[in-house]
């Protein structure tokens, strides 16, 4: 069985030619999950722990003085007040996300939004529950990868709400939060195709690597 998260697999559909076989690769050579080597745990963690128990945006600066690596000391505090900016003065009640994995064939995709938050988006807008994957790298994502995202989350987990949902993909250091009800197009063919891409990928390397 290929277990990966949604990340990874948006990160192998977005790419093509020899750098899926790349992607794939370091798939297979990172084996299991180990939160040490996690970039962003602390800042997601941080960032759910703010939300989840109503605690003032500005509380995420707290976790930066406990910061060691050099690269966190050098990312975290852009991400932070991105996201600071991004809540600006909207209120927001935390619901717990639902969670969902995709599966075809032997490919098992774990679909694990980070924040569940109700508010109103504007001033004269409905309250809404809004489910959101966090974009946390630097690179900036793009509206094709946004589509991809939103697709496969509305479509394994919009049975688990009886509520009006958006289901989000937050761009965290551009403030750009992507909207499911803005991309209507089934893109489950395109994801088929490339589960079948990935999985082929993977039985071969496995048998070389």
């Amino acid at each position: 069985m290929i277990r990966i998260s949604l990340t990874d697999f948006m990160n192998f559909v977005t790419n093509l030619g020899s750098k899926r076989q790349k992607k794939v690769t370091e798939l297979i050579q990172r084996g299991s999950y180990e939160s040490y080597k996690d970039f962003y745990k602390k800042l997601r963690e941080a960032i759910i722990g703010m939300h989840r128990n109503s605690k003032t945006p500005k509380t995420l600066n707290n976790i930066l003085p406990s910061l060691t690596d050099a690269k966190k000391i050098g990312v975290y505090p852009n991400l932070i007040a991105a996201y600071i900016r991004f809540i600006g003065r909207k209120k927001m009640d935390w619901i717990d996300p639902p969670r969902a994995t995709w599966e075809y064939k032997q490919l098992r995709v774990k679909i694990n939004p980070e924040l569940g938050l109700r508010f109103r988006a504007k001033k004269s807008a409905p309250v809404k529950d809004y489910i959101i994957k966090l974009h946390l790298k630097k690179e900036k994502l793009e509206k094709d990868k946004a589509a991809l995202f939103l697709f496969l989350m509305e479509n394994e987990l919009r049975h688990q709400s009886s509520n009006e949902v958006e289901y989000c993909v937050l761009d965290v250091s551009r403030k750009k939060l992507f909207l499911s009800s803005n991309f209507k197009k089934d893109c489950m063919p395109v994801l088929k195709g490339d589960a079948e891409s990935l999985i082929s990928i993977w039985n071969d390397l496995t048998q070389t690597i």
